[in-house]
């Protein structure tokens, strides 16, 4: 009788814990307020150079699949601050930022495809992600990635602009992660 108790008590806890845990993971993912707040967290942290506490902010946003923190979690690794610099591993979270549509990572990934920093050089691959990225609000990406643009396109034959253009025109950024080219 004593166990049966001991057993229901226990079954009991784990519910509660469990909708607890549940309630929590809700409230999170319905709040873009604290989304933001942890970004701008981990965003502050990372420019006073405290890496450690950037990645504690940024990885649960990481996880959700937020693109900016894909961006920085690339830009940390491609510079080696609070991570080991990993070109590969940095152009793997550009490339999930840049698929949703972030001018940023496009910006960053487009310049190790058009240098080969870390990955293989692919200049069409290069100068679509570079074109997606001169549709920036930002002046310095937009100039930036025109700057880029002109390298590429002094390397590649007029064939090749034009697949990389066509490419740019058909790309659909996915909150997913996912790109439609139809």
């Amino acid at each position: 009788m004593v166990l049966a108790a001991v057993w229901s008590s226990q079954k009991m806890l784990n519910q509660a814990f469990g909708a607890i845990i549940l309630a929590i993971g809700l409230v999170a993912l319905l709040s873009p307020v604290t989304a933001y707040a942890d970004f701008a967290a981990g965003e502050r942290a990372y420019n006073l150079g405290q890496y450690t506490r950037a990645i504690e902010e940024l990885q649960p946003l990481v996880e959700r699949g937020d693109a900016e923190a894909q961006m920085m979690t690339g830009l940390m690794y491609l510079q080696g601050n609070g991570y080991p610099q990993n070109p590969e591993i940095a152009a793997v979270w550009l490339y999930k930022a840049a698929t949703k549509g972030n001018y940023s990572a496009q910006l960053v990934l487009g310049s190790q495809l058009l240098y080969g920093h870390g990955i293989r050089r692919d200049p069409v691959a290069a100068y679509m992600w570079l074109l997606l990225a001169s549709q920036s609000d930002v002046d310095g990406v937009v100039q930036q990635s025109q700057v880029f643009r002109n390298d590429a396109e002094r390397k590649m034959s007029a064939e090749q602009v034009t697949d990389a253009t066509r490419r740019a025109e058909r790309f659909r950024p996915r909150a997913d992660g996912f790109v439609d080219q139809d």
